[in-house]
């Protein structure tokens, strides 16, 4: 197996701002699969950046800077490639507001992906931008990618790389819902009671904010970034893999919780060797 570089340490930011996920369980399960390997669980990425600077002139530059970046990158319209280069006051303010309280969310509002991820990665300490470092951050954010296909921008669950981006938002909103909820909000439209009356029926088929599952499912795209950074190829063809790149939330469902094994028997294999280093 070709392994690229197993990381020394593995820094997983979130705590205390992402809701109904157990940060410390999926630590563990990264100490099962990676031992010998540092595990950190750090809070939020922006109030870690903050954490490091105490003169209060200092933070307001910091996170006037962040905001109007971020405002720059929102996606206006998924339609159109181009993003919001001269973002107004009231974006900006949205923005630092957010940075100051990153536990809020913001249904409604994307961002391009690869551009969150640069920035990001830019305010990583320098002496951990480097491959024995891997930064999973856990965000409540959503944000998008642009096809070249159908020449859009589609909601995404996860970016891997350098650092790695998990949405919490986005698990519930970029894999599609079954067919039957679809066709529900067509025939309903806003008749609401109707509405929910149909989700429940097939509640337990798509993940929900503040779904008691969520730990469980964050588990393998935990994973997911782990392989990109081990090989750089997060995904896996087997649909009960935990590698599995699902579209629908009943692939994720099945992949993540209701699958015959957890991973597939190649991935396993990769897993063995890495103990056996």
């Amino acid at each position: 197996m070709n392994i690229s570089k197993i990381p020394s340490f593995v820094h997983i930011y979130g705590k205390g701002s992402v809701k109904n996920l157990n940060l410390d369980i999926l630590a563990s399960n990264i100490r099962d699969r990676l031992p010998g390997t540092g595990i950190d669980i750090r809070e939020d990425i922006f109030s870690y950046l903050l954490s490091f600077t105490h003169e209060e002139e200092k933070r307001r530059e910091i996170v006037d800077s962040l905001a109007s970046r971020l405002a720059g990158i929102r996606v206006l319209d998924p339609a159109k490639k181009g993003l919001n280069p001269d973002p107004i006051y009231g974006e900006i303010d949205y923005e630092r507001r957010k940075i100051l309280n990153h536990s809020s969310s913001s249904i409604g509002v994307f961002y391009d992906g690869f551009e969150l991820e640069r920035i990001l990665y830019s305010i990583i300490p320098g002496e951990e931008q480097n491959l024995n470092h891997l930064h999973m951050i856990f965000t409540n954010q959503l944000f998008a990618t642009w096809d070249e296909d159908d020449q859009r921008y589609h909601t995404r669950v996860a970016i891997y790389g350098y650092p790695s981006v998990i949405s919490i938002t986005g698990i519930v909103e970029a894999p599609a819902k079954p067919k039957e909820y679809y066709l529900a909000k067509q025939f309903y439209g806003r008749d609401q009671l109707s509405l929910t009356r149909i989700k429940k029926g097939i509640r337990g088929r798509f993940i929900e904010y503040n779904d008691e599952r969520m730990t469980g499912v964050m588990k393998g795209y935990m994973m997911q970034s782990i392989f990109y950074h081990l090989k750089g190829s997060p995904f896996c063809g087997d649909s009960s893999c935990r590698l599995f790149n699902a579209h629908w939330q009943e692939e994720v469902i099945k992949a993540q919780l209701g699958g015959e094994y957890e991973y597939c028997e190649a991935h396993r294999r990769i897993f063995e060797e890495i103990k056996s280093k």
